[in-house]
């Protein structure tokens, strides 16, 4: 996991200082990224079998929470890595609004329950 300060403000003189915060999600969703660009550009066919058997060990893996259902479309190599990057990052975008929540319950809204029935008479 790397930090890195950078100053939020184009003006030297102010002092806002915010951390970068890179982890290992963020890398294997920017691998994961270009692995499916570059198998979208050439054919499957040009891959190593070798290749074929990892990247299919990773669509495959338990830790997923949607089923591999584009295999059963038979859609190519690059659209299920792309499901699968779908849900990396929506999996980061949901841990990222927790943790805010969690650090901010000042900014969380509460939203009213919507009306179960029309009472009045």
């Amino acid at each position: 996991m790397a930090t890195e300060e950078f100053s939020h403000s184009p003006n030297p003189t102010a002092n806002t200082k915010e951390k970068l915060l890179i982890t290992g999600d963020d890398v294997l969703i920017e691998y994961v990224a270009r692995l499916m660009i570059a198998v979208k550009s050439i054919k499957e066919q040009m891959l190593r079998p070798a290749w074929k058997v990892q990247i299919e060990k990773f669509i495959k893996h338990y830790v997923w929470h949607s089923s591999d259902v584009r295999r059963a479309e038979n859609n190519k190599l690059w659209q299920r890595l792309e499901s699968r990057l779908i849900e990396m990052k929506e999996r980061r975008k949901r841990l990222l609004k927790s943790l805010y929540k969690k650090e901010n319950p000042q900014h969380v809204t509460l939203t009213p329950n919507p009306v179960q029935g029309n009472n009045s008479s």
